[in-house]
């Protein structure tokens, strides 16, 4: 026996493991620097590099929705320091039967105490399931009595909707609905929940709820039919509004504003079929001023998500609204030129383009099909409200009667002026919000002129989104005589905007909505849509054919013929 230690390895074999080592550790740099995206624009194609994007961004929702849960779980389960996934799962009831959903429905409907109406804490499967296709369930909570604990409910999401919206359906109710659609990387959701939270006029605010997200992305990945889909945003729409109804006033309405423009495409189609004659609100900012934002914030303000030890805490019940900003759930893939396009900016950058595009994408697809989708919405440009000058802000800061003009909108309060201290609070939290949002720079002085080429280069290859500062389709004007469709006529090219000349007859046609004349209403086969809940108690579905110009978006002259 050798008195030194000797190699079970010949000497070839030490070789090839060198190599194998070697080749491994090579391996690993280079996922690792796949990883980065700086690496993969050099190595990858545009469109690889779009599915590694892609990726990634599944990810992020899937970790958003997961956390969101995980977080109302804690709350409801009485705090980090007392939840336990398996005693969570114990005393978690699960209803399966019709009768024990009819009976938890009826529950819902008949309790008068809004403060016991239940929170949405998630929309998941349910890894115990044995089927081989399994359901989603709902997990709802109860708000404690005694114990420091919440009643917990699983239930059949589909099944369980069906008959909440059912049960919704047949109770009349005065209570208006609003919904903020975003494409202003979340500006429209803080400056008008700011307003209308503390203006006084009797409106309950619902921020950025989290299950929307869920929603949201179930649509975009087909999991369940959207006709199903749509009952089940109709039903969870009414739960949360029935949860805050003691927090309605004068105005009798309870507004939604949308988890950010990520979450616009796939909602804002079934929203508009599910609630066709409630509110409806695009916000929308330019893409530059967007896009800035969306990065400060995902470099600023980030939420810290930590669940309350004591109770489900609004915080906790609201999406992130920086990641709803940059994340994309549905991305936009009739685009061709576009995937080269977005190669050229960085990950965050590309997902934040893609976001307010789809976004617009998705109100532009709305509008041309309104005559059928009977999508007539309050267009607000942000520039308007922030008291912002320039091309497509105009020449002085109209803030003010922008002001004005949405809260009409907003409260249902058209044909009656706002009360004056409804008005003085609605302008200093106007100011106020202003203040924060000022916090972050403006897009000229965050942008070089070869970025904002870029940009517009970018954001032009989608043929019907007006350029740079422009405003999008029947964009509100602030007026004291304001109409929800443009009467003005696109005289000029896209990179112009419209042309401010408009024939003396385009104001009659802006102001009425119908055969009846009103003098500041918005009519419905005679009934003023102006009063809260109106449409919803009348069960009116139908509108009449409005007399206005056609709203789809046109150009005079080809587009695709200007490079």
């Amino acid at each position: 026996m050798p008195s030194h230690e000797t190699s079970i390895y010949s000497e070839s074999t030490l070789r090839l493991l060198t190599l194998a080592a070697s080749t491994a550790a090579f391996a690993g740099v280079g996922i690792a620097l796949l990883q980065l995206d700086g690496v993969s624009r050099k190595i990858l194609s545009p469109e690889k590099l779009r599915i590694k994007r892609r990726a990634t961004a599944q990810y992020h929702i899937e970790k958003a929705i997961a956390n969101a849960s995980n977080d109302l779980m804690c709350a409801a389960g009485g705090g980090h320091n007392l939840y336990d996934p398996e005693e969570d799962r114990a005393m978690t009831s699960l209803l399966t039967t019709d009768d024990e959903i009819e009976s938890l429905v009826n529950e819902i409907i008949g309790e008068k105490d809004s403060s016991k109406a239940p929170f949405v804490v998630s929309i998941e499967l349910d890894d115990e399931d044995p089927r081989a296709q399994r359901e989603y369930y709902l997990f709802l909570a109860f708000p404690k009595e005694g114990s420091k604990r919440y009643r917990r409910m699983q239930v059949p999401l589909v099944r369980f909707c069906t008959k909440l919206a059912d049960a919704f359906e047949k109770k009349l109710t005065s209570t208006a609905l609003c919904f903020v659609a975003d494409a202003s990387s979340g500006l429209g959701a803080e400056v008008l929940g700011k307003v209308l939270s503390e203006c006084g006029a009797g409106l309950a605010l619902v921020r950025e709820p989290a299950w929307m997200v869920t929603v949201a992305y179930m649509i975009q990945k087909n999991v369940i039919s959207k006709s199903k889909m749509e009952r089940v945003l109709f039903a969870l729409c009414r739960l949360d509004a029935n949860r805050v109804r003691d927090d309605v006033g004068a105005s009798r309405t309870v507004v939604f504003t949308l988890p950010g423009q990520s979450c616009t495409p796939p909602l804002l189609p079934l929203l508009q079929k599910a609630f066709p004659c409630e509110r409806h609100v695009f916000a929308y900012d330019t893409c530059a001023e967007s896009l800035c934002r969306g990065l400060n914030l995902s470099s600023g303000r980030k939420k810290k998500r930590i669940a309350d030890k004591e109770s489900i805490s609004s915080e906790l019940l609201s999406a992130p609204s920086d990641l709803m900003a940059r994340v994309p759930i549905a991305p936009l893939r009739s685009l061709r030129d576009l995937p080269p396009l977005l190669a050229t900016f960085s990950e965050d950058q590309a997902n934040i383009i893609e976001s307010w595009m789809s976004s617009v994408n998705a109100f532009l697809l709305m509008k041309q099909n309104e005559n059928e989708n009977e999508y007539l919405p309050f267009v607000c440009r942000m520039g308007f409200l922030l008291g912002r000058t320039g091309l497509g802000d105009g020449y002085t800061d109209q803030s003010d009667i922008a002001l004005q003009n949405v809260l009409q909108y907003i409260t249902g309060s058209r044909s009656r002026p706002l009360k004056d201290e409804v008005l003085d609070a609605a302008r200093v939290a106007l100011a106020d919000a202003r203040k924060v949002c000022e916090v972050f720079p403006r897009a000229e002085k965050q942008m070089t002129e070869q970025e904002q080429n870029q940009l517009e280069e970018c954001v032009f290859c989608h043929k019907q989104i007006l350029i740079g500062n422009k405003t999008l389709i029947d964009t509100v004007q602030p007026a004291k005589e304001w109409s929800l469709k443009s009467a003005r006529k696109l005289t000029g090219c896209a990179c112009c905007g419209p042309e401010d000349e408009y024939d003396s007859d385009d104001d009659k046609i802006g102001q009425e909505t119908s055969a009846d004349k009103d003098s500041g209403g918005l009519k419905m086969n005679g009934i003023d849509l102006s009063v809260p809940g109106a449409g919803f108690a009348t069960g009116l579905t139908q509108r009449k054919k409005p007399a206005f110009v056609d709203g789809k978006t046109q150009f005079a002259f080809d587009p695709t013929k200007f490079s």
